[in-house]
């Protein structure tokens, strides 16, 4: 584990990991991988590599939005010359998020050698603290910084197999209601503070990576990960139209035939116990995911 401190306008405080899911998956990048996934933690927890069966890899970070999805698929482009599909989830964390300023370094890790402004790394100064701690005095992560040990989750205090980008949790949440009623006030203050600027970037960014995947001759599909059922009832109608009337701007500025969008958040075949959060799937659910994908990936896949 190496530890930088470099003052100025770069790098506050850095803490690297050799082996962690993301680093892992950026390894795991190559020419021979034809189907590529994007996007945000539902990936980490909900795309088990292992489950599908064509060479694959999992490009996914805690707060990853479409602005990062599209900056390292251009640094890995040269990397991922078979690339046949792309699945790229499209939803409102991934429209609304900042990652710079949320999780920069889950952008290091996947190879994004940009940096944030100072005050993002002030942000998370503490972060980084526990990064280093918690191994030595087995301090309590949250799950925004767990995939940065390999093997283990602290937080949850149950083994893992670190995979490239996926973290197999056998977690079941308890007490779905609160967690649901905390997660939509979450996300409201997060939209908030992101402002439609930042919806705005993300747009635009959606745009010019399905453009330059289609280009390539890259089939794209839009993912929308399933709901946890507390939360799908709790879920803001006005979420919904967002993703509908972003999803729309992005297949007229695109042109071409309209995306394909997977759509699986009112899917109620779902269940509580497939799901580690309100927000994310857990090992049995990304494995019933797996078998849902799989044969609508084949069909693209032929």
């Amino acid at each position: 584990m190496l530890a930088t401190l470099v003052l100025g306008n770069v790098v506050l405080f850095r803490v690297f990991h050799e082996d962690n899911f993301l680093t892992m998956a950026a390894r795991n990048i190559g020419p021979d991988r034809s189907l590529v996934f994007f996007g945000s933690s539902r990936l980490l927890y909900g795309i088990d590599p292992a489950q599908y069966p064509w060479p694959n890899v999992s490009i996914a970070a805690n707060y990853m939005d479409l602005m990062s999805a599209h900056e390292l698929y251009e640094v890995h482009a040269d990397r991922l010359g078979g690339m046949k599909l792309a699945v790229i989830e499209l939803d409102v964390a991934t429209l609304t998020y900042d990652t710079a300023a949320m999780n920069p370094y889950g952008l290091l890790d996947l190879g994004q050698r940009k940096v944030a402004p100072l005050g993002a790394w002030v942000r998370h100064f503490d972060a980084s603290l526990h990064r280093v701690l918690a191994p030595i005095f087995n301090w309590r992560l949250t799950p925004s910084f767990v995939e940065s040990h390999r093997g283990r989750t602290i937080a949850e205090k149950e083994p893992l197999d670190a995979a490239p980008g996926f973290i197999p949790s056998t977690v079941t949440m308890a007490y779905p209601e609160f967690h649901a009623e905390s997660d939509v006030q979450t996300t409201k203050e997060e939209m908030a503070a992101a402002g439609e600027a930042v919806q705005r970037r993300n747009l635009d960014a959606a745009v010019a990576l399905v453009t330059g995947l289609r280009a390539r001759g890259v089939r794209v599909i839009l993912l929308r990960f399933p709901l946890e059922p507390a939360l799908r009832k709790l879920y803001p109608p006005e979420w919904h139209e967002l993703v509908r009337g972003r999803l729309l701007e992005l297949g007229r500025r695109v042109g071409g035939a309209e995306p394909d969008f997977w759509d699986y958040s009112g899917d109620e075949a779902f269940l509580p116990e497939e799901f580690r959060d309100s927000d994310h799937l857990n090992k049995r659910g990304a494995a019933r995911l797996a078998a849902v994908l799989t044969p609508r990936l084949q069909a693209l896949l032929k």
